[in-house]
Protein backbone atom coordinates (compact mmCIF):
# COMPACT_ATOMS: atom_id res chain seq x y z
CA UNK A 1 0.00 0.00 0.00
CA UNK A 2 1.47 3.31 -0.92
CA UNK A 3 0.72 7.16 -1.27
CA UNK A 4 2.41 9.78 -3.60
CA UNK A 5 2.06 13.44 -1.96
CA UNK A 6 2.25 16.51 -4.53
CA UNK A 7 3.00 18.78 -1.33
CA UNK A 8 6.02 16.81 0.89
CA UNK A 9 4.99 15.45 3.94
CA UNK A 10 6.84 17.23 6.98
CA UNK A 11 4.35 17.21 10.21
CA UNK A 12 4.66 13.75 12.59
CA UNK A 13 0.62 14.49 12.82
CA UNK A 14 0.24 14.34 8.66
CA UNK A 15 2.28 11.19 9.03
CA UNK A 16 1.15 9.37 11.23
CA UNK A 17 -2.66 9.99 9.79
CA UNK A 18 -1.81 8.81 6.27
CA UNK A 19 0.18 5.49 7.65
CA UNK A 20 -3.17 5.31 9.79
CA UNK A 21 -4.92 4.85 6.35
CA UNK A 22 -2.19 2.78 4.66
CA UNK A 23 -2.70 0.43 7.89
CA UNK A 24 -6.62 0.31 7.49
CA UNK A 25 -5.63 -0.40 3.74
CA UNK A 26 -3.32 -3.23 4.37
CA UNK A 27 -5.31 -4.79 7.24
CA UNK A 28 -8.53 -5.40 4.50
CA UNK A 29 -6.33 -6.89 2.16
CA UNK A 30 -4.93 -9.35 4.04
CA UNK A 31 -8.20 -10.32 5.89
CA UNK A 32 -9.76 -10.71 2.67
CA UNK A 33 -6.75 -13.84 2.21
CA UNK A 34 -7.34 -14.91 5.64
CA UNK A 35 -3.49 -14.12 6.47
CA UNK A 36 -2.30 -11.80 8.97
CA UNK A 37 1.34 -9.88 8.30
CA UNK A 38 3.80 -10.66 10.63
CA UNK A 39 6.61 -8.49 9.99
CA UNK A 40 5.70 -4.73 8.96
CA UNK A 41 7.96 -2.74 7.41
CA UNK A 42 6.94 1.40 6.03
CA UNK A 43 8.91 2.50 3.49
CA UNK A 44 9.53 6.54 3.10
CA UNK A 45 10.81 8.43 0.29
CA UNK A 46 12.62 12.26 0.83
CA UNK A 47 12.32 14.79 -1.80
CA UNK A 48 15.95 15.43 -1.45
CA UNK A 49 16.11 11.72 -3.06
CA UNK A 50 16.79 9.76 0.14
CA UNK A 51 15.02 7.17 1.90
CA UNK A 52 14.43 5.53 5.10
CA UNK A 53 12.64 2.64 6.63
CA UNK A 54 11.24 1.87 9.89
CA UNK A 55 9.93 -1.80 11.25
CA UNK A 56 7.66 -3.67 13.47
CA UNK A 57 7.67 -7.84 14.49
CA UNK A 58 4.46 -9.22 15.71
CA UNK A 59 4.45 -12.80 17.29
CA UNK A 60 1.47 -14.40 15.75
CA UNK A 61 -0.08 -12.83 12.22
CA UNK A 62 -2.51 -9.97 12.73
CA UNK A 63 -4.51 -8.21 10.10
CA UNK A 64 -5.70 -5.64 13.22
CA UNK A 65 -4.99 -2.01 11.38
CA UNK A 66 -5.07 -0.81 15.29
CA UNK A 67 -2.00 -2.93 16.26
CA UNK A 68 -0.38 -1.89 13.83
CA UNK A 69 -0.08 1.48 14.41
CA UNK A 70 0.64 1.03 17.56
CA UNK A 71 3.43 -0.82 16.61
CA UNK A 72 4.42 1.69 13.84
CA UNK A 73 3.45 4.37 16.01
CA UNK A 74 6.41 4.41 18.54
CA UNK A 75 9.08 4.76 16.07
CA UNK A 76 8.11 7.67 14.42
CA UNK A 77 10.51 9.74 16.41
CA UNK A 78 12.74 7.74 14.53
CA UNK A 79 11.54 9.20 11.08
CA UNK A 80 13.54 12.23 10.08
CA UNK A 81 11.71 14.13 7.32
CA UNK A 82 14.19 16.37 6.07
CA UNK A 83 12.80 18.76 2.85
CA UNK A 84 9.24 15.95 3.62
CA UNK A 85 8.43 13.22 2.36
CA UNK A 86 6.88 11.99 -1.07
CA UNK A 87 6.00 8.73 -0.61
CA UNK A 88 4.88 6.52 2.11
CA UNK A 89 4.80 2.75 1.76
CA UNK A 90 3.45 0.17 3.85
CA UNK A 91 4.32 -3.24 3.36
CA UNK A 92 3.57 -6.94 4.80
CA UNK A 93 7.53 -8.21 4.53
CA UNK A 94 6.40 -11.48 6.22
CA UNK A 95 2.65 -12.85 6.58
CA UNK A 96 0.89 -15.92 7.98
CA UNK A 97 -2.02 -17.87 7.83
CA UNK A 98 -4.44 -16.97 10.69
CA UNK A 99 -6.48 -18.86 13.09
CA UNK A 100 -9.69 -19.17 13.25
CA UNK A 101 -11.01 -17.95 16.53
CA UNK A 102 -14.72 -17.73 17.72
CA UNK A 103 -15.36 -14.86 20.31
CA UNK A 104 -18.27 -14.21 22.24
CA UNK A 105 -20.26 -17.19 22.07
CA UNK A 106 -18.11 -19.99 23.41
CA UNK A 107 -15.73 -18.03 25.54
CA UNK A 108 -15.53 -19.66 28.62
CA UNK A 109 -16.37 -17.87 31.82
CA UNK A 110 -12.78 -18.31 33.21
CA UNK A 111 -11.15 -16.81 30.31
CA UNK A 112 -11.13 -13.30 31.43
CA UNK A 113 -7.52 -11.93 30.31
CA UNK A 114 -7.10 -11.00 26.44
CA UNK A 115 -4.64 -12.92 24.11
CA UNK A 116 -0.82 -11.58 25.62
CA UNK A 117 0.41 -11.33 22.03
CA UNK A 118 0.14 -7.99 21.46
CA UNK A 119 1.80 -7.32 24.88
CA UNK A 120 4.89 -8.89 24.33
CA UNK A 121 5.12 -7.25 20.49
CA UNK A 122 4.99 -3.92 22.07
CA UNK A 123 7.40 -4.99 24.12
CA UNK A 124 9.90 -6.39 21.56
CA UNK A 125 9.18 -3.86 19.49
CA UNK A 126 10.74 -1.09 21.90
CA UNK A 127 13.04 -2.83 24.23
CA UNK A 128 14.42 -5.40 21.19
CA UNK A 129 13.50 -8.70 20.12
CA UNK A 130 16.32 -10.72 22.33
CA UNK A 131 15.39 -8.25 25.48
CA UNK A 132 11.44 -9.75 26.15
CA UNK A 133 11.80 -13.77 26.99
CA UNK A 134 9.53 -16.47 28.65
CA UNK A 135 10.87 -19.39 30.57
CA UNK A 136 9.87 -22.87 29.53
CA UNK A 137 10.42 -26.29 31.45
CA UNK A 138 13.56 -28.60 30.94
CA UNK A 139 13.65 -32.44 31.93
CA UNK A 140 15.74 -31.71 34.84
CA UNK A 141 15.45 -31.48 38.53
CA UNK A 142 18.44 -29.37 38.78
CA UNK A 143 16.63 -25.55 40.00
CA UNK A 144 18.90 -23.96 37.45
CA UNK A 145 19.00 -26.25 35.10
CA UNK A 146 15.33 -26.79 35.18
CA UNK A 147 14.03 -24.52 32.90
CA UNK A 148 14.92 -22.64 29.33
CA UNK A 149 14.85 -18.88 28.24
CA UNK A 150 13.45 -18.48 24.96
CA UNK A 151 12.49 -15.44 23.07
CA UNK A 152 8.85 -14.84 23.42
CA UNK A 153 8.08 -13.69 19.76
CA UNK A 154 9.28 -17.32 18.95
CA UNK A 155 7.60 -18.96 21.79
CA UNK A 156 4.20 -17.34 20.92
CA UNK A 157 4.31 -18.05 17.39
CA UNK A 158 4.19 -21.32 17.95
CA UNK A 159 1.17 -21.27 20.63
CA UNK A 160 -2.12 -20.91 19.32
CA UNK A 161 -4.35 -18.04 20.70
CA UNK A 162 -6.86 -20.67 22.45
CA UNK A 163 -4.18 -21.99 24.64
CA UNK A 164 -2.55 -18.41 25.66
CA UNK A 165 -6.03 -16.99 26.45
CA UNK A 166 -7.51 -19.91 28.35
CA UNK A 167 -5.01 -20.17 31.46
CA UNK A 168 -2.15 -18.63 32.97
CA UNK A 169 -1.03 -21.35 35.39
CA UNK A 170 2.37 -22.55 34.53
CA UNK A 171 3.90 -25.06 32.06
CA UNK A 172 5.20 -26.61 34.66
CA UNK A 173 3.77 -29.77 37.04
CA UNK A 174 3.60 -27.85 40.28
CA UNK A 175 2.55 -30.03 42.54
CA UNK A 176 1.83 -28.14 46.32
CA UNK A 177 4.40 -30.04 48.77
CA UNK A 178 7.80 -29.00 46.30
CA UNK A 179 7.53 -24.98 46.99
CA UNK A 180 10.00 -22.97 45.05
CA UNK A 181 10.90 -18.99 45.60
CA UNK A 182 9.53 -16.07 43.92
CA UNK A 183 13.21 -14.93 43.29
CA UNK A 184 15.87 -17.20 42.13
CA UNK A 185 19.71 -16.47 42.29
CA UNK A 186 21.31 -16.47 38.48
CA UNK A 187 23.80 -18.53 40.25
CA UNK A 188 23.90 -20.10 43.80
CA UNK A 189 25.55 -18.06 46.01
CA UNK A 190 28.49 -19.79 48.92
CA UNK A 191 27.36 -19.08 52.43
CA UNK A 192 28.82 -20.22 55.54
CA UNK A 193 26.32 -21.99 58.22
CA UNK A 194 26.66 -23.27 62.34
CA UNK A 195 24.43 -26.43 61.95
CA UNK A 196 23.41 -28.07 65.43
CA UNK A 197 24.23 -31.33 63.81
CA UNK A 198 27.05 -32.06 60.84
CA UNK A 199 23.90 -33.22 58.33
CA UNK A 200 21.13 -31.09 60.06
CA UNK A 201 19.76 -27.47 59.05
CA UNK A 202 20.98 -24.13 59.56
CA UNK A 203 21.06 -22.37 62.50
CA UNK A 204 22.89 -19.35 61.33
CA UNK A 205 24.96 -18.15 58.43
CA UNK A 206 26.86 -15.62 57.18
CA UNK A 207 25.21 -14.50 53.35
CA UNK A 208 27.43 -11.09 51.96
CA UNK A 209 28.99 -10.54 54.86
CA UNK A 210 25.89 -10.32 57.23
CA UNK A 211 25.26 -13.07 60.25
CA UNK A 212 21.46 -14.37 60.07
CA UNK A 213 20.28 -16.24 62.76
CA UNK A 214 17.51 -19.09 61.87
CA UNK A 215 14.23 -19.28 63.68
CA UNK A 216 12.78 -21.82 61.62
CA UNK A 217 13.96 -24.42 59.16
CA UNK A 218 11.95 -27.21 57.20
CA UNK A 219 13.56 -29.79 54.82
CA UNK A 220 15.58 -31.65 53.77
CA UNK A 221 14.58 -31.83 49.94
CA UNK A 222 17.00 -34.16 48.33
CA UNK A 223 17.89 -33.68 44.80
CA UNK A 224 20.22 -36.87 43.18
CA UNK A 225 22.59 -35.80 40.65
CA UNK A 226 21.73 -36.62 37.06
CA UNK A 227 23.56 -39.63 37.14
CA UNK A 228 23.86 -39.36 33.35
CA UNK A 229 26.22 -36.78 32.94
CA UNK A 230 28.69 -38.42 35.04
CA UNK A 231 29.15 -41.41 32.34
CA UNK A 232 31.66 -39.60 30.37
CA UNK A 233 33.66 -37.97 33.08
CA UNK A 234 37.57 -38.35 33.70
CA UNK A 235 38.56 -39.62 36.75
CA UNK A 236 40.05 -36.40 37.47
CA UNK A 237 36.83 -34.76 36.86
CA UNK A 238 34.75 -33.29 39.20
CA UNK A 239 31.83 -35.27 40.00
CA UNK A 240 28.06 -33.54 40.85
CA UNK A 241 27.04 -34.44 44.54
CA UNK A 242 23.93 -34.58 45.92
CA UNK A 243 21.92 -31.28 47.33
CA UNK A 244 19.71 -30.95 50.75
CA UNK A 245 17.40 -27.87 50.54
CA UNK A 246 16.18 -26.20 52.78
CA UNK A 247 13.60 -23.53 53.68
CA UNK A 248 14.51 -21.04 56.91
CA UNK A 249 13.19 -18.10 58.10
CA UNK A 250 15.86 -15.71 59.74
CA UNK A 251 14.85 -13.77 63.12
CA UNK A 252 13.91 -10.95 61.24
CA UNK A 253 11.22 -13.25 59.27
CA UNK A 254 13.19 -13.18 56.16
CA UNK A 255 12.89 -16.52 54.01
CA UNK A 256 15.34 -18.26 52.13
CA UNK A 257 16.22 -21.73 49.98
CA UNK A 258 19.50 -22.67 50.80
CA UNK A 259 21.11 -26.08 50.20
CA UNK A 260 24.03 -27.98 51.59
CA UNK A 261 26.17 -29.93 48.39
CA UNK A 262 27.19 -32.82 49.19
CA UNK A 263 26.77 -35.32 52.11
CA UNK A 264 28.81 -36.02 55.24
CA UNK A 265 28.94 -39.92 54.28
CA UNK A 266 29.10 -42.25 51.09
CA UNK A 267 29.46 -39.53 48.60
CA UNK A 268 33.09 -38.24 48.36
CA UNK A 269 33.50 -38.05 52.08
CA UNK A 270 36.98 -36.79 51.81
CA UNK A 271 35.48 -33.69 50.72
CA UNK A 272 33.41 -31.50 52.81
CA UNK A 273 30.06 -30.50 52.13
CA UNK A 274 29.48 -26.45 51.31
CA UNK A 275 26.86 -24.82 51.48
CA UNK A 276 24.92 -22.54 49.02
CA UNK A 277 21.68 -19.82 49.25
CA UNK A 278 20.02 -20.58 45.71
CA UNK A 279 16.38 -18.11 46.40
CA UNK A 280 14.66 -15.87 48.53
CA UNK A 281 11.15 -16.08 49.18
CA UNK A 282 8.29 -13.14 49.14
Amino acid sequence: MARAFAEPLISSEALEAFTNELAGELALALAAKDLGARVLRLAFYRADGTSGTIAAAMSTPCHDARHMMALLSEKFSNIDAGFGIDILRLDAVRAGRCEASQKGFATPQGAAFRDPSELVDRLANRFGRDAITVLRPQGSHIPERAELRLSALDVWAAETSASRVATYAPPWPSPKRLLRPAFMLSRPEPIEVTAGVPDGPPASFIWRRVERRVARAQGPERIAPEWWRTLYLDEDQKRPRTRDYYRIEDQQGAMYWVFRHGLYEGEEAAERPSWFLHGLFA
